[in-house]
């Protein structure tokens, strides 16, 4: 018997071969070249889109330079000299009187300082009797009149703390980068998708967050009304980078190459990118935010710095999207520096109000009724209160309105910036003290000539924020609805409008304004700048003060005062009354009765400065004007300080 050797073969897997086949990569997916690709198409149509909604609103922000002046309004700081002329005069028309009257009613509860002039009775002339001629600035409605009745509803807030038109946006733009994500992809292989994704959404995420913004400027809104999609664009880099390494974790863990792999030192730089926006993550929540915003800030800044080069590092092939990142960054610190301002100012106590009162004189225009400025103490005496004080740069809104290109002093207000800063927090109250502590200084504010305040050197930078594309002169009415320490919004609208009404270069017929404060004494500081608006505004202006902390009358009594229309309830006022007696004003003022008036009708614009629950307010009392009143007055439209 013979016996056949049957030969055994043996054949070695290379070792690559050891990948599950769960995971390997099948045909269908696309190589890197063409998802590179793919992501940069998508981010094309994102940059296309923005340019629609930027040429939507383009002939809204071309009336903005209908004047020369206007051209560099509100881009940076400076000091003109003032064109002396002669105090301008309201005098009768030719067989026409006067007819101007003044109110002031107090309750418990409130107060009212009414002027009414019957404009359609006056004209302006010079110091020689020549009549004004009127430069009435130029006014297109943020919405046609046909998409009005959507207004209301995308204001409104499901999810608190975002409008419905923000959660349409943010629904939108994850719509968009979930298909350069799922389209032919196999999320076990293709973790390179998520990378791309993240890296090509960097120059987004600056561009939206920028002080000085680009994209604000073309769209007309301050750069915190775009900082919700530097948030929400943040978290998606956040979740698409860890996805990105989850998934490459997951194929190391079955290949048995962790190690091996992270002794690259592309992948060693790749974790220093990762962990550092995990912290720029964490350290960006709302809890760091209002506790600890400085370090927020230098955590925000230190880790962005150090993020970008290690992704570079670990993908060179990024970058195109650093670079264009680059451009939005660069931009915002340039103009950063360039607004700087370094300046000596005068800090005075405001116990009334239980705030700082800052004066600049060497800085008297450059800004727009309602932007805000950022403030910085450099001088020594800020190490006696505070050795880290110096560090820390504050936001305040303006107080004050800007001198007018070529006309004379201002007829009513101050003659440089103002700054009103309550005392919220450390650094507010370190500064609240050093005016409290501060001495004798010479003052044209008393008549002795000397009044308490104390000197000190500032860096101011700004100004930022602002109206955008609106202009408070071009409406028929304003209504300012302010809270607390948001009367300087309204302080710098209203004293800019009475200046450019003088002057013949407003539409605005009808000003309220509605200040919500704890108790009478917050009017001290004050009364005297409201009666001289009052004196001088040629428009119906009405200036209401409410209480929170008001004492609450007997019933009887209260019930009296009701009936008579002179008292509300403490923190609860008719705000839509309030639009609506303005909408009544303008128009009555353009009506049948109104001879001579040729400044039409423009619609209503209401100005907001306040808690979230005050805005909430003011927008529920928008949405129930009649639509045939708002519709009368050419629509109402809301801007939020």
């Amino acid at each position: 018997m013979s016996t056949t050797a049957v030969p055994i073969t043996t054949t070695q897997l290379p070792a690559t071969s050891s990948t599950p086949l769960s995971i390997s990569t099948p045909q269908s997916v696309l190589p890197e070249p063409q998802v590179q690709a793919l992501v940069f198409h998508v981010h094309l149509f994102i940059a296309g889109c923005i340019a629609l909604v930027v040429l939507l609103r383009l002939p809204r922000g071309l009336v903005r330079f209908w004047k020369p002046s206007e051209w560099c309004s509100g881009h940076f700081f400076r000091r003109v000299r003032f064109r002396e002329r002669a105090k301008l005069t309201r005098a009768p028309r030719h067989g026409q009187v006067s007819r101007e009257s003044s109110r002031f009613a107090s309750t418990d509860e409130s107060h009212t300082l009414c002027a009414q002039t019957a404009t359609r009775a006056i004209h302006f002339v010079d110091h020689k009797g020549r009549p004004l001629k009127p430069s009435y600035p130029p006014h297109v409605p943020s919405c046609p009149s046909i998409l009005r009745p959507l207004v209301g509803p995308l204001r409104k807030c499901i999810i608190p703390g975002y409008s419905n038109l923000q959660v349409l946006i943010m629904v939108a733009y994850l719509a968009v980068l979930l298909y350069p994500f799922i389209y032919r992809s196999n999320f076990l292989v293709e973790a390179q998708r998520a990378g791309w994704i993240a890296v090509a959404q960097l120059p987004f995420l600056i561009a939206f967050a920028a002080k000085n913004n680009v994209v604000g400027w073309l769209l007309g809104v301050g750069y915190q009304n775009l900082n919700f999609l530097h948030r929400y664009i943040g978290r998606l880099i956040v979740l698409a980078a860890n996805v990105h390494s989850i998934d490459y974790f997951y194929r190391w863990s079955f290949e048995g190459t962790v190690a091996l792999n992270f002794r690259r030192a592309s992948i060693i730089w790749a974790m220093v990118a990762l962990v550092g926006l995990d912290l720029m993550f964490i350290f960006s929540t709302s809890f760091w935010r209002a506790k600890a915003f400085n370090v927020f800030s230098n955590v925000h800044f230190f880790t962005f710095v150090l993020v970008i080069p290690s992704i570079y590092i670990h993908k060179p092939t990024t970058l195109p999207y650093i670079i264009a990142l680059l451009f939005p960054f660069g931009i915002d610190y340039g103009l950063r520096i360039l607004k700087t301002r370094y300046v000596s100012a005068t800090i005075r106590p405001l116990p009334a109000l239980n705030a700082t009162r800052i004066e600049i004189p060497s800085i008297n225009t450059g800004w727009r009724a309602g932007q805000h400025v950022r403030v910085r103490i450099v001088s020594s005496s800020m190490f006696s209160f505070s050795w880290f004080g110096w560090t820390e740069s504050h936001p305040f809104t303006i107080a004050s309105a800007p001198v007018l290109s070529g006309s004379g002093r201002p007829a009513v207000g101050e003659e440089g910036m103002v700054l009103i800063c309550k005392k919220s927090g450390n650094w507010t109250g370190t500064l609240f003290e050093m005016a409290k502590r501060s001495g004798y200084i010479e003052s044209g504010l008393t008549p002795g000539g000397v009044d308490i305040g104390r000197s000190v050197k500032l860096l101011v930078q700004g100004p930022y924020g602002g109206p955008g594309h609106a202009m408070f002169a071009s409406y028929s009415a304003v209504v300012l609805i302010v809270g607390g320490s948001g009367i300087t919004l309204a302080l710098s609208v209203i004293q800019d409008l009475v200046q450019k009404d003088l002057h013949r270069q407003s539409r605005v017929k009808a000003i309220e304004l509605v200040w919500m404060v704890q108790d009478p004494g917050s009017l001290t500081p004050v009364m005297p700048l409201f009666a001289a608006l009052v004196h001088s505004s040629p428009s119906f202006l009405t200036i209401s003060t409410y209480y929170t902390r008001a004492f609450v009358p007997p019933s009887e009594k209260h019930a009296k005062a009701v009936k008579e229309g002179r008292a509300g309830r403490p923190g609860r006022i008719g705000l839509t009354r309030v639009m609506e007696n303005a909408i009544s004003s303008a128009v009555s003022i353009s009506g049948p009765d109104a001879e001579g008036d040729d400044r039409g009708i423009n619609g209503m614009l209401v100005g907001i400065c306040g808690p979230r629950g005050l805005s909430e307010d003011v927008f529920a009392a928008a949405d129930a004007i009649n639509p045939a009143r708002r519709d009368q007055v050419g629509g109402v439209e809301i801007h939020e300080e």
